[in-house]
């Protein structure tokens, strides 16, 4: 499984379309991908499937590991009166 550190969501697309068209992506640093060095930074294709820290897109699954971002923790997370609990993971379901 490709694991990404250092993550964050993020919408994906072109910057020309509504928010609400833009599909949700994570992005981060990769780990263990075939096609990509360990430790470069990546954006997914749009999450198709998400459960705890377990992503599925299109042809990949990855695994969040470790805590956001700073920035996805205090723009996202803290804006809306939320707080990371990665004990339970950072997303209990999620289907596009």
């Amino acid at each position: 499984m490709v694991k990404l550190r250092n993550w964050t969501l993020t919408a994906g697309g072109d910057e020309y379309s509504a928010p609400e068209c833009r599909p949700l992506c994570a992005g981060g640093e990769i780990d263990s991908h075939p096609r990509f060095s360990v430790g470069g930074r990546v954006v997914t294709s749009a999450i198709r499937f998400a459960r705890g820290n377990v992503i599925k897109t299109e042809n990949t699954t990855y695994q969040l590991v470790g805590p956001p971002c700073d920035h996805f923790v205090e723009s996202v997370l803290h804006k809306h009166g939320l707080m990371f609990n990665g004990d339970i993971g950072p997303i209990v379901e999620y289907l596009s």
